[in-house]
């Protein structure tokens, strides 16, 4: 089958499967293997920064979000010469031509290897690029399924900006233009008929066009950039609220009052206000921040959403994929979702006046920092600490405390209740088979920080020496588990996978047979999703929880 095949057929005869996805980081500097599927077509999308793509030993630069489609048997690597990580979305899957003559395994190359494919828009593709890989080693059926879809969504509007006889190739950049006009003169009075009329498109197409671009209507676009622009007079000047918005191409005031307040959830002058009342902070990772005094508009992204959620803090977003399968799972609904990896453009559109973020990455802190105020928060800190740290940043310092009186007075009543099942000197290890059949002993958080408390359970000395360096967790191998293995064994269940394979071919083991916990029957297999988390609002319901599973001593 050849490009004219495709042609006669069209799109009504081709069927795409999602056979995999990774996410493939090419650190700075860095030349990939060299790649190639004999069976399977390969779609390659860059997120960030331009890379040298060879393709059959040619080189076909690969600028900022490009995307090329490769048939089976093209074999392909990446020198990424920046001084910058970069990351390729590399996503696998099959064509099907089903007519009525049958069908068939499609291995030719749809178009042109040298041809980039269009991304419009572009943060939705990523998002969806994004959404196919999460999980991918240990996703259910049904999950599998809801991926499988995303990638067919992907597909479809590849294939609307780029198949021969989709639309004018002409439209586009028409389109395009007009939105940069509408950047650049926004204080003008604009109008879809003359946007249209620029474009040479009638009202409607250029309408659905300028929305799959975007994302918004041409006219909800223009007034978020006239938003945009008069926090910039709102910062700089103590003008008339009708000044103001004379400037940036308001009617009047209270029209502009009304708009600002739909896309900010504030008015002018409470935003204005907010962004003045300010005071000096400094983060986990040494960071001298400004922050607004009273923060209404937070966005979480970390491990411990649940932290802000007991102080009675609802996070504008946050990454509430990870959230699923949790005690969280229904408290969370509601919380943008901001993606995994972190999808920049999202959490601008949030608007946050301020963004907690618990990772020490440097490289991602400083993005978000562009966004808004931006704090390190140590996720992985004792529960006390971050609570503390929370009711400061926050203005929260009542609930802060209140709560954890609470929870104190809650962890003594749950092990005054255990006193007579743990042993003196009892030991207990936490283990959890993770990305893929890699297995851990958690350290400093997850449940086993729950675990080691002075009335609770004491740890093996290979762990003690994961807690006495502050390490959250470690990997090691099966033979070293008589090292660390306690008196008594807490094993993480993953959903599914090869995580959850690996866990149970271990526990069916002769090695694992022979652990003393084993023998005694003093092991617990508890679900990852719920169990192996430490946010306070886990907390609260594994504290709860944690006596009627001690107590069962049975595996």
């Amino acid at each position: 089958m050849n490009n004219e095949s495709f042609e006669l057929h069209g799109l009504k005869s081709l069927l795409f499967q999602l056979s995999s996805a990774e996410l493939l980081n090419c650190p700075a500097e860095w030349v990939s293997d060299l790649r190639s599927e004999e069976r399977r077509h390969t779609l390659l999308m860059t997120t960030g920064r331009a890379v040298s793509l060879y393709v059959n030993d040619q080189l076909i630069p690969a600028g900022e979000r490009s995307c090329y489609l490769l048939a089976p048997g093209n074999s392909w690597y990446v020198n990424n010469l920046s001084s910058d990580d970069v990351e390729l979305h590399c996503i696998y899957f099959s064509i099907i031509c089903a007519n009525e003559r049958g069908q068939k395994i499609v291995e030719e190359q749809l178009l042109p290897i040298h041809h980039a494919w269009h991304m419009y828009p572009y943060e939705r593709c990523n998002r969806l690029a994004t959404g196919i890989l999460m999980d991918a080693d240990e996703a259910e059926e049904m999950d599998w399924f809801k991926r499988h879809l995303l990638f067919q969504e992907l597909m479809g509007i590849m294939l609307e900006h780029n198949w021969p006889f989709s639309r004018n190739t002409g439209d586009i950049p028409a389109v395009e233009k007009t939105i940069r006009y509408l950047e650049e003169n926004y204080s003008s009075q604009i109008t879809v008929k003359q946007l249209a009329e620029q474009a040479q498109l009638p009202a409607w197409q250029y309408s659905a066009l300028f929305k799959t671009l975007t994302g918004k209507k041409p006219l909800d676009y223009l007034n978020q950039v006239r938003i945009d622009r008069s926090k910039e007079w709102l910062l700089s000047m103590n003008a008339p609220l009708r000044e103001i918005a004379c400037k940036v191409g308001f009617a009047d005031e209270y029209y502009y009052n009304r708009r600002f307040r739909q896309f900010t959830g504030m008015t002018p002058r409470q935003y204005a206000q907010s962004l003045h009342q300010r005071r000096n902070v400094y983060d986990w990772t040494g960071h001298q921040v400004q922050i607004p005094i009273q923060p209404q508009r937070i966005l979480y992204y970390g491990e411990a959403t649940g932290d802000l959620l007991v102080l009675g803090v609802r996070p504008l977003g946050g990454n509430v994929y990870a959230l699923r399968n949790t005690w969280m799972q229904t408290i969370a609904q509601g919380i943008e979702d901001i993606g995994i990896p972190l999808n920049l453009h999202k959490a601008a559109e949030l608007e946050p006046d301020l963004i907690i973020f618990s990772s020490p990455d440097e490289r991602q802190y400083e993005q978000l920092a562009k966004v808004a105020p931006t704090v390190t928060y140590n996720a992985f800190a004792p529960v006390e600490q971050r609570l503390l740290c929370l009711g400061e940043l926050l203005g929260k310092h009542k609930e802060a405390n209140q709560w954890l009186a609470e929870y104190g007075r809650r962890l003594t009543l749950m092990w005054q209740r255990l006193k007579g099942t743990i042993l003196p000197g009892e030991t207990a290890t936490v283990l959890i088979y993770h990305r893929g059949r890699r297995l851990f002993v958690m350290g400093t958080s997850g449940l086993s920080s729950l675990l080691y408390h002075p009335s609770g359970f004491g740890a093996q000395a290979a762990v003690q020496e994961i807690l006495d360096a502050g390490e959250p967790y470690r990997e090691i191998v099966e033979s070293e588990l008589p090292l660390y293995a306690g008196d008594r064994l807490f094993v993480m269940l993953p959903s599914s996978g090869p995580s959850c394979q690996a866990t149970w071919e271990l526990m069916y083991s002769k090695r694992w047979k022979e652990l003393t916990a084993v023998r005694n029957g003093k092991v617990h297999v508890l679900e990852e999703g719920k169990w192996n988390l430490m946010d306070a609002y886990t907390r609260e319901h594994q504290i709860e929880l944690l006596p009627a599973v001690v107590e069962e001593n049975r595996l």
